[in-house]
């Protein structure tokens, strides 16, 4: 019978907890965090040209080829004539739709706020989140 003391058990431990992934287990490749992918946003007028290219070809190609998720490229060719839409509008340099967001509960109300915080930034008057939530 042999009996760990408390100083072997905690030697064990930081052996354990500091020692490297890849050399506990060689088949696994560490992944390198500083080097993972950005997020990108795509404008209304490159989305069209991707589901363009994705109908003659496939959604999978498309993804691989201009590096979009290709859920991305179904649910915007699921979208697709709200996207036309936007952009016979003339916002196709657009990155998101217009009216997102909430929308104010009180829009007469939030426009007047709106108006009384301009007259009052353009006095110099201080105005702090709490002045304006106050009012």
């Amino acid at each position: 019978f042999k009996m760990e003391t408390n100083e072997s058990k905690i030697e064990k431990f930081e052996c354990e907890t500091l020692a490297p992934k890849a050399a506990t287990n060689p088949t696994k490749e560490r992944v390198d965090w500083s080097a993972s992918k950005r997020y990108k946003s795509y404008t209304l007028e490159e989305r069209i040209k991707i589901i363009s290219d994705a109908k003659t070809t496939s959604n999978h190609a498309s993804a691989k080829k201009y590096e979009v998720s290709r859920g991305s490229i179904i649910e915007w060719r699921k979208n697709e004539h709200k996207l036309l839409n936007a952009v016979s509008e003339g916002d196709g340099g657009r990155k998101k739709h217009r009216g997102g967001g909430r929308k104010p509960m009180l829009s007469d109300l939030e426009a007047d706020l709106a108006i009384w915080v301009r007259s009052e930034r353009a006095m110099g008057s201080r105005l702090t989140r709490k002045i304006i939530r106050e009012k």
